[in-house]
């Protein structure tokens, strides 16, 4: 039997440290959302036998759970990972993206004690300083889905120093996904991509045409984004999941 990593959970999670590969057993999976197919997203609750924590799946890996390789009690070995800081909550969202099946355990190993975001909290606050007599209140963001096509900034995280210029040939600013809006029309952002679907066709009353999506990653979050018409042409093959353009 794989022993698992004891107290790596809490060291990605909420010390904020970098553990190579470490081995968890999944205890639950949970399908997030309603819709089939390549769009379905995972939730799931790892435990390295101490403590326990909620992962998303990276959606390039949801084969392993229709061909029911991943259950509960599974022992999995995290090959990639990132974990993100959500806005100023100092919430962690773990994403899976590369994972390697050990074993099938037949029962529970340990008695894992849940990680929840109080727990995060509440370590992040002992050693943050103390706020500004008066601060300005956060405002939420809406959620959305999409993107536009346009080359990101460089960055450490995806290995390229790359920086686009904007039509005019100054330095385009890159933004995290996470603090993108409905509001804003014209962005950029540098992101890995993780999941790329084929080219399918459409036809409604608005018209016809060739479409297909990506699932974009970056340090703060994730996003879906689809190129349409001239755009699914153009940038399809250019579009190579693991790499960042």
């Amino acid at each position: 039997m794989n022993q698992l990593s004891s107290g790596a959970l809490k060291e990605i999670s909420v010390d904020s440290k970098h553990v190579d590969k470490p081995i968890f057993q999944l205890l639950a999976l949970k399908k997030i959302g309603a819709n089939s197919g390549t769009n379905d997203r995972y939730r799931l609750l790892l435990s390295d036998g101490e403590h326990s924590y909620s992962a998303m799946l990276g959606t390039q890996l949801n084969s392993l759970v229709s061909d029911n390789k991943l259950q509960s009690k599974t022992i999995i070995q995290l090959d990639k990972y990132i974990c993100n800081t959500i806005g100023e909550t100092n919430k962690k969202v773990m994403i899976i993206l590369e994972v390697s099946i050990l074993s099938q355990a037949k029962e529970k190993i340990g008695n894992p004690v849940p990680l929840s975001s109080t727990n995060q909290q509440s370590a992040s606050s002992a050693q943050a300083p103390p706020p500004a007599q008066n601060p300005v209140p956060n405002k939420p963001v809406p959620k959305f889905q999409g993107g536009n096509l346009n080359k990101p900034a460089g960055g450490s995280f995806y290995g390229s120093n790359n920086t686009p210029t904007t039509p005019g040939g100054t330095p385009a600013v890159a933004r995290p996904i996470a603090s993108l809006t409905p509001y804003q029309n014209r962005w950029t952002i540098k992101a890995r991509v993780t999941n790329k679907t084929p080219i399918r066709k459409w036809n409604n009353a608005r018209g016809e045409g060739q479409l297909f999506s990506m699932d974009l990653v970056d340090q703060s979050g994730e996003i879906r984004a689809t190129a349409f018409k001239e755009q699914c042409i153009k940038f399809h093959d250019l579009i190579q999941v693991d790499k960042v353009k």
